[in-house]
C-alpha cells in the first residue's frame, strides 16, 4: 500500500484567515468601544432641555414668576416701536409683569467644563417711562455677571431694545444655574409693564483632550491589536 500524502495548505490557510477575522473582531470592539466612551464624556454639554424653546413651551425649564406675571413662548413680539422675531430657531420666551418687589423669570441647570461657552440673544421691550426703571438681565448662579442687563433708563421710555448677543465662558468644571430675570418696577397694577426676551442658549464645547479612561483604553488596544496581526500573520 502507498503511503497518501496530506496537503497541508488549505489548513494554514484556514488559520491565517481565522487569525484575520479575530484581529478585525478585536479592532471593531476597541473602536466601538473608545467611541462610546468619548460620547459618555461628552454629554455634559447635551444636557440642556428645550434650550431654545423649540417644543413652543417651557419645557426643561423652571419658572418662578409672581403674581400677574408671566412667561410665555412666542413666534413674534409686538413691542412698543418693533415687532420682535426669533434670532434663532421659531420661537422665543417673553417675561414681563408681576407685583413690584419680585424678580422673575425662568432657570435651568447645566454641566459644564472649564472653558465651555453659554451663549444666547436677549432683548428688552420698556412699556414704560421713567421713574419707573423696569429692568431685566441673564444670570449666571443668580449673578448677572455683565451677560447681559437693561433697564427702561438704558434704553429709553416706550422704546424696543435690539437683540442683543451675549455669552460667558465655564470658569472651571461644574454645575451652573442659567437664568433669565426680569423685574417690574411699577407693579402689576400697572398698565405699563415692560418685557424681557430671550432665546438660547447654545452650549460650545472648549477644545479638549480625550478622557483619561478613553485613553487608557485606546493605549491597551494597541498593544493587543499588533499581537493579533503578527500571530494572524503565522
Amino acid at each position: 500500500m502507498s503511503d497518501k500524502q496530506y496537503d497541508s495548505q488549505p489548513s494554514t490557510n484556514s488559520s491565517k484567515l481565522l487569525g484575520a477575522f479575530r484581529m478585525r473582531i478585536a479592532l471593531i470592539v476597541l473602536a466601538v468601544t473608545a467611541l462610546l466612551l468619548l460620547c459618555v464624556a461628552a454629554t455634559h454639554a447635551d444636557a440642556l432641555i428645550n434650550p431654545g424653546f423649540e417644543t413652543g413651551d417651557l419645557t426643561g425649564w423652571t419658572t418662578e414668576i409672581a403674581q400677574g406675571g408671566s412667561a410665555s413662548v412666542v413666534t413674534t413680539w409686538p413691542g412698543s416701536t418693533a415687532t420682535y422675531l426669533p434670532p434663532d430657531g421659531n420661537y422665543f420666551v417673553a417675561i414681563g409683569g408681576g407685583d413690584l418687589g419680585y424678580w422673575q423669570g425662568v432657570t435651568q441647570n447645566v454641566n459644564l467644563k472649564a472653558g465651555d461657552i453659554l451663549q444666547g440673544w436677549a432683548a428688552f421691550d420698556a412699556h414704560d417711562s421713567l421713574p419707573n426703571d423696569d429692568e431685566a438681565f441673564v444670570g449666571i448662579n443668580g449673578n448677572g455677571g455683565g451677560l447681559w442687563y437693561e433697564t427702561v433708563s438704558f434704553i429709553g421710555d416706550y422704546t424696543s431694545g435690539p437683540w442683543t448677543h451675549w455669552s460667558w465662558t465655564a470658569p472651571s468644571d461644574g454645575l451652573y444655574t442659567l437664568g433669565y430675570y426680569y423685574y417690574n418696577y411699577s407693579g402689576s397694577t400697572s398698565g405699563n409693564q415692560s418685557y424681557a426676551l430671550f432665546d438660547g442658549p447654545q452650549v460650545l464645547e472648549s477644545g479638549r483632550v480625550p478622557e483619561p479612561g478613553t485613553m487608557a483604553l485606546l493605549l491597551m488596544g494597541l498593544p493587543m491589536a499588533a499581537l493579533l496581526r503578527r500571530r494572524s500573520s503565522k
